[in-house]
């Protein structure tokens, strides 16, 4: 989205192939960044009033900058149903959203054929092209790993929490989650973790019942998220500092109360307590 914008100055068009349909999210939302409306107030609401607020809110910071959804789809950006477990949302700066309603960046559907200078779209059009500049993304792999130790299916693995392969006991992984707003907090979470597991001061559960964990949030919204290994915070970080015994009460906080509800979530909400030790 940023090289969009960049070389849309400066070419000109710039066509954009987007698979799978997806929303954009203004980095600023009410001049905030936009992970600080992901917190445990907002967590706790219904699925439905989350869809509808959220949704609120972009569409009013669109209409800030001059822009409308009937804008962006005449520009060749189809929008999916908005739904904050199923939608794939991209974040991106308020210039993107201009310079597409203004008509230098075009959306279009996937590539499906390359011709010597000549781009086809999945609805049949085509378009000359001076650059054909791929941001694809990365496939997971782990060369370092024998296969028959950790299968990767469609860009996810299947872990304990994010972290514990079930059948490997002396492995774990950190960072290996996506979620809506910055890693540090969440990484040092699932390291936190690691090493209280690791040190002996706590056990996971059985094989068996790790692999049920996996199974059973396959059955829940979370799991239909386009994006693999998807984590929903700070609900995802709240869950494992209730399993270490570390989750900030805000009623045992008063202090920091406001700040727990209804802020955006940082590491340092996880050092209001001593983690539990067991055996």
């Amino acid at each position: 989205m940023d090289v969009a914008t960049e070389v849309s100055q400066v070419a000109r068009r710039v066509y954009l192939s987007m698979s799978p349909r997806t929303w954009f999210i203004p980095r600023y939302i009410l001049r905030r960044p936009y992970e600080f409306f992901l917190t445990r107030q907002a967590a706790r609401l219904p699925v439905v009033v989350q869809n509808r607020v959220f949704r609120l809110l972009v569409l009013s910071t669109y209409r800030r900058f001059g822009v409308t959804v009937e804008r962006l789809r005449a520009h060749g950006v189809e929008l999916s149903r908005f739904d904050v477990y199923r939608t794939r949302f991209t974040p991106c700066n308020a210039e993107l959203l201009q310079q597409i309603t203004a008509g230098a960046i075009e959306g279009k559907p996937p590539v499906t054929e390359l011709e010597p200078r000549i781009v086809v779209f999945a609805d049949g059009s085509h378009v000359a092209a001076d650059i054909l500049l791929c941001c694809t993304g990365y496939q997971l792999e782990f060369p370092f790993l024998s296969p028959t130790l950790l299968e990767v299916t469609h860009g996810r693995v299947d872990l304990y929490h994010h972290i514990f392969p079930p059948h490997l006991p002396n492995l774990a992984f950190v960072g290996l989650v996506t979620i809506a707003t910055s890693h540090p907090a969440v990484a040092e979470m699932q390291a936190r973790w690691e090493t209280q597991v690791f040190s002996g001061a706590t056990t996971l559960p059985s094989s068996a019942k790790m692999e049920a964990s996996i199974q059973r949030l396959r059955q829940r919204p979370i799991s239909q998220n386009p994006v693999p290994m998807w984590a929903q915070v700070p609900l995802y970080t709240d869950a494992i500092a209730r399993i270490l015994g570390i989750y900030p009460h805000p009623w045992r906080h008063l202090r920091h109360g406001s700040k727990l509800l209804m802020g955006p979530m940082s590491a340092d909400d996880y050092r209001l307590e001593r983690p539990k030790r067991s055996k």
